[in-house]
């Protein structure tokens, strides 16, 4: 089995395990942030993100809480995992 391979594995169980709701906490701005994707987005529901450049996650978990199909890539050593 490849590496990218394990990795995915890996993330799809840890995000199968968050069971809503998750909470995340979100700044003021964050949420009128949010909130313009929104309007010029629509919902999120079944679309598909790439989230290029995600660190940690963080905004990747955002978009899935919203049901939306999420990749998140980043070529960051520490978000490699080393």
């Amino acid at each position: 089995m490849k590496f990218y391979q394990i990795e995915r594995d890996f993330h799809n169980g840890l995000a199968a395990s968050f069971q809503p709701p998750l909470e995340i906490k979100i700044a003021e701005w964050e949420r009128d942030l949010w909130s313009y994707i929104e309007k010029l987005v629509g919902e999120f529901k079944g679309k598909t993100v790439l989230d290029v450049g995600c660190g940690f996650g963080r905004e990747s978990i955002l978009f899935a809480l919203r049901e939306a199909k999420v990749t998140g890539i980043d070529n960051r050593r520490v978000c490699r995992g080393r």
